[in-house]
């Protein structure tokens, strides 16, 4: 008889810890945060001077626009590829310093050729931000005073738009040297439109085959 009222006792015991939870109560946020995946370190780089960079798989909700890592620059600013980040912050100037951020430039660039004519027609700046902040939790996320990581990357728009255009991320996989402003004559796009990446914005240059005079 003692052991059946002891068996009740844990019985109402559980489905009181159970309507305790079901009515949101006793749940420490800590153990929410903690069920979150997006602590997760997705890759690890170095700047051009050397310094850690590295982007979390983050946290992102719609409905507010809030979060971070790269759940919200593919959600958010249509930026789906790491090695666009890495372009990012690869710019020889090592990025600019806002406090405990550092902020990197770089710009993805449209190519059209008309008649064997190329021009880049449009030079989109690119963001990334790198948060070296330590926190516990970010937006949900249990980083258990960790750094952060890339907080976020988007696109400067003049129309203040959220999200970049398809075409940045085949851009800044596609990094070319432009230090005279010129393409290789074997390397000239055809007609149509291609991407390039660079570290300066190249909107309304010409291109000019870069042909080398022919051998004596």
């Amino acid at each position: 008889m003692v052991l059946e009222k002891k068996h009740h006792a844990r019985v109402l015991s559980g489905v009181s810890a159970a309507l305790i939870v079901m009515a949101g109560v006793g749940i420490p946020a800590a153990s929410a945060a903690a069920a979150t995946p997006g602590s997760t370190i997705l890759d690890s780089w170095e700047d051009a001077k050397g310094r850690q960079v590295f982007v979390r798989e983050g946290a992102y909700n719609a409905t507010s626009g809030k979060g971070f890592g790269m759940k919200k620059i593919r959600e958010r600013h249509n930026i789906h590829k790491i090695t666009s980040l890495k372009f990012a912050t690869g710019n020889p100037n090592g990025g600019t310093a806002e406090g405990l951020h550092r902020r990197y430039d770089a710009y993805a660039n449209r190519i059209e050729c008309v008649n064997g004519k190329c021009e880049y027609t449009d030079s989109i700046p690119i963001r990334v931000i790198m948060n070296n902040e330590e926190r516990d939790e970010y937006y949900g996320v249990n980083l258990r005073d960790q750094k952060i990581g890339v907080m976020t990357a988007y696109c400067i728009s003049d129309t203040k738009a959220t999200d970049c255009p398809s075409w940045v991320d085949k851009a800044l996989a596609n990094p070319t040297d432009f230090r005279a402003s010129r393409l290789d004559a074997s390397a000239s796009p055809a007609d149509g439109e291609s991407y390039t990446a660079s570290y300066e914005p190249l909107a309304g240059t010409a291109i000019e085959p870069n042909v080398s005079s022919p051998a004596n």
